[in-house]
């Protein structure tokens, strides 16, 4: 999608506040499913995010992000922007759109480099309290929402096992995965007396510390807000962690033990919480090597095709 030129954002936003004028915007890195515009107002003076979605709306994620963004802020304390605008009309744009108000702060990747050890544990202690409410948050059946999910299950072993066959499936017709090795992970699956979890919960889908904002204050850094909910779903605890295990906190292990000490301060780990860990690194990898093949991103293909060599070393 093109750029949206300055006059179709200020209309825009002036279907919020009819009297604001864009006084600047910056248009942020394109996610694979998004574009997103940071926009300075005046008339209110406020900062407001325009997030535009690029994928078919049959994928359900403008509206499914939406509709976890005020449930999330309602029933849990979780700090997320605030959706002003919703229109998927395509009257207006030809992609549906938001507008949401603009958590305080920066990214944690960003800061992380210059914080000192003891707000780095904070933080990792605010992100694991944060991750446990929405946790809490439970479902009846194993999928995606607001769509016809044929892998959806009342059992997490059931779900697990055919949403990570469907990926290998695809890896397996394009050439992506060895043969050899797409044996080993099914049977490392199938192997699995692990996955037991009670219920579904909702999980964020992508919570890493690239979608978790920081800002500094009179007592050291405290996290601001958690954002990006479009890959939101009802599936278990450890799909949510794998993003920040063996990633961040391998880099910063004062941040692993702050999540952990705030995340147990509400829900109780797995017994065999380690082994279902492992297990879902290895699902989400398997999910990112198709994934980057499917958007074309030969990059992030290569990439996590290593990360899977390694996990199975």
């Amino acid at each position: 999608m093109k750029e949206i030129p300055t006059e179709k954002i200020q209309t825009i936003i002036r279907k919020v506040f009819p009297r604001a004028e864009v006084e600047s915007y910056q248009k942020l890195g394109a996610g694979f499913s998004y574009l997103k515009y940071d926009l300075c107002l005046s008339d209110p003076k406020v900062d407001l995010t325009l997030k535009v979605y690029l994928r078919p709306t049959e994928k359900r994620e403008p509206w499914k992000e939406t509709y976890i963004l005020k449930r999330v802020a309602e029933e849990t304390g979780v700090p997320v922007p605030q959706v002003l605008l919703f229109d998927d009309s395509g009257q207006f744009l030809d992609r549906p759109y938001a507008v949401h108000t603009c958590l305080p702060g920066r990214t944690l990747d960003a800061v992380l480099p210059e914080m000192a050890e003891e707000d780095i544990e904070m933080v990792g202690y605010e992100m694991g309290r944060y991750l446990a409410r929405l946790h809490v948050m439970s479902g009846e059946r194993y999928g995606d929402y607001f769509v016809e999910d044929p892998l959806a299950s009342p059992h997490e072993r059931d779900y697990t096992l055919a949403r990570v066959d469907s990926w290998l499936k695809e890896c397996e017709d394009n050439h992506l995965i060895k043969p050899n090795v797409v044996e080993t992970l099914r049977q490392t699956f199938e192997r699995a007396d692990f996955l037991d979890q009670e219920k579904p919960c909702l999980v964020h889908g992508d919570y890493h510390e690239g979608n978790v904002n920081v800002e500094e204050g009179a007592v050291g850094y405290h996290v601001t807000g958690v954002f990006d909910f479009e890959h939101s779903q009802a599936w278990s605890r450890e799909w949510d962690m794998v993003k920040l295990f063996g990633r961040a906190f391998d880099r910063y292990p004062i941040l692993q033990e702050g999540f952990l000490n705030g995340y147990t301060e509400s829900v109780e780990l797995s017994e065999r919480f380690w082994d279902r860990l492992r297990l879902y690194q290895l699902a989400v990898t398997i999910f990112q090597v198709q994934y980057g093949h499917r958007i074309g991103n030969a990059d992030l293909t290569k990439s996590c095709q290593e990360r899977l060599s390694r996990l199975l070393e």
